[in-house]
């Protein structure tokens, strides 16, 4: 799992584009994360909540940290047709055997 944070952290740093977000999420204003909350909304990595917050002060769960590093390095993501959307996600994890 060490090593899965330390690929994340690297591909977070790393900058494909910064053109702005036109909505912004209602809770990143001022925030100090706020440019890489948008840079990496803007690449598609990160995603933010159905109610336009994106919450960034809360803990990272491990399923929203597959979801990024997924997203990040563009692994293909299993589908079964589930329907609760970490499914896809443990079912993926599974699949290339990270615990």
């Amino acid at each position: 799992m060490k090593k899965l944070v330390i690929l994340l952290v690297i591909a977070m740093t790393v900058s494909l584009s910064t053109s702005a977000k036109e909505d912004s999420f209602t809770d990143i204003q001022n925030h100090w994360a706020e440019e890489a909350i948008t840079r990496m909304v803007v690449n598609g990595k990160i995603d933010g909540y159905p109610d336009a917050t994106f919450r960034p002060d809360n803990e990272i769960t491990t399923l929203e940290f597959l979801k990024i590093l997924f997203h990040t390095f563009q692994i293909p993501i299993a589908s079964e047709g589930l329907h609760h959307w970490p499914d896809d996600y443990i079912l993926t994890a599974q699949n290339y055997e990270i615990d």
